[in-house]
Parts: structure tokens; sequence; C-alpha cells
């Protein structure tokens, strides 16, 4: 499958619901990939809206990968991507298969 998550999608972790405001494919060494893998604890989906007659609605469109914990986000990345939110954000990694990607998300709380 290949991993195409962008901004505007839908992390989910458990129950929870995170909004994905930056996406970017991640590349990994041999080295840093056994890392990932061991630090990769949690299991999560993905959602994004689709449109049919008219209406908007949410749907799962992955499932099943393989994600690190989330980590609070540092004002730097804000400042660095641009991102301006009264949320806090966070940071994760997410790998299906052989691709990986960088997710910052918001939490709503």
């Amino acid at each position: 499958m290949t991993l195409l998550v962008e901004t505007g999608h839908v992390l989910v972790v458990g129950t929870k619901e995170y909004p994905i405001i930056h996406a970017e494919k991640w590349t990994l060494g041999q080295r840093i990939s056994g890392t990932f893998a061991r630090r990769a604890t949690l299991i999560v989906s993905l959602k994004k809206e689709t449109f049919a007659g008219g209406k908007g609605s949410e749907s799962t469109y992955a499932t099943d990968i393989q994600a690190m914990p989330l980590d609070p986000d540092d004002a730097q990345i804000k400042q660095t991507l641009g991102l301006d939110t009264p949320h806090q954000l966070k940071e994760t990694y997410i790998q299906d298969e052989d691709e990986y990607a960088r997710l910052i998300v918001e939490d709503l709380k």
C-alpha cells in the first residue's frame, strides 16, 4: 500500500482523533529503521473526508499502521513550518510497509 497521508486528514489513536496539519514523506536508513521498529508501539489508522451526493463525511482509508508515540512539539517547529494554532502540536512518525511519514497533528483536547 502506498502511504498517502496529507494535511487535512485525521490520525486516529484508539478513540482519539488528531487533525493532521503537516505531513511529509520520511526516509530512514537501515540502522534507524531498526530503532523505529522498537519505538513504534502504537497502531493507528487514518481518516479523510469524502464527498458523495454533495455531502461530506469522514471515512477510514488506512488501518493497522505502526506509529511512534505522540511527542509534544516545540515552538521552533511551529515557527519553521509557519504554523499558527492555539492548540498543542504533537509529532509522530508512521510506517506502512517500507514507507515512512512524519506527521504534525493538533491535540484539540
